[in-house]
């Protein structure tokens, strides 16, 4: 009888511990997808830094982005599994180049000055060349001259450079450490809290920032991106009401 009993709390506790760790039950090897987080992003807003831009019913951040080219997918399109993912630091600073027009100018460039772990993603040489010779753009890398282009984003570092964007002026306007805090006053954060910062994740945070006002501005970063011929009026009408 004490052998079932301590059978039976080996077993309670195994149980507990898998709860705990997120873990179910299931066959041994099965990989759990999480769902995205962002269901439907909606761009109205009663902020003050941001202006309403009302959506077609249904779309979701990831078929935004998916239109404005940044995300593709992995052979079978979207997936869960794909939208699951956390991007490396490289692959977000690729798709953060196509929001801006700039992927083809990017692989294009001849520059030699490089950051000196660029041979990490010999594949992205040129944009990592091109990085480093457009700080502006938000990717200074991580000091020493490295840039860690295998390294997962993070967050916060695809919130700081979604600020740089709008045309805040990193350790002028804001510090690393307040990036959240700054981000969350212009109106913007909804994945802030995300433990593993996942594609589904930066397709939401791209698709707040759209809506928010350019800094000294009234027009918002998909008005800015209008004017440069990054957005045309087909697209936007594919995913916004009239």
């Amino acid at each position: 009888m004490m052998k079932a009993a301590y059978k039976g709390g080996i077993v309670f506790f195994m149980i507990l511990a898998m709860i705990m760790v997120g873990m179910d039950t299931a066959e041994a090897g099965e990989v759990r997808i999480p769902e995205p987080l962002s269901n439907t992003v909606k761009l109205d807003s009663d902020d003050e830094n941001q202006k309403g831009i009302e959506l077609q019913p249904g779309v979701s951040a990831e078929d935004i982005t998916a239109q404005l080219g940044m995300i593709t997918g992995e052979g079978h399109g979207l997936t869960p599994e794909y939208l699951a993912k956390t991007p490396t630091r490289i692959q977000a600073a690729v798709m953060f180049l196509r929001l801006k027009g700039l992927e083809q100018t990017a692989l294009n460039y001849q520059g030699k000055d490089n950051f000196s772990d660029a041979d990490e993603a010999p594949w992205a040489a040129s944009i990592l060349a091109y990085l480093k010779a457009h700080p502006e753009l938000g990717f200074q890398g991580i000091g020493n001259n490295k840039f860690n282009p295998n390294g997962k984003i993070t967050a916060q570092a695809y919130y700081k450079i979604l600020l740089e964007t709008l045309g805040y002026t990193y350790d002028e306007d804001f510090k690393w450490d307040n990036t959240m805090e700054f981000a969350e006053s212009l109106g913007l954060g909804r994945v802030a809290e995300a433990y593993e910062f996942t594609v589904s994740d930066l397709a939401v945070a791209t698709v707040e920032v759209l809506s928010v006002k350019m800094k000294g501005s009234e027009k918002t970063l998909l008005q800015a991106l209008m004017e440069q011929n990054v957005i045309d009026d087909e697209l936007l009408s594919s995913i916004t009401q009239p």
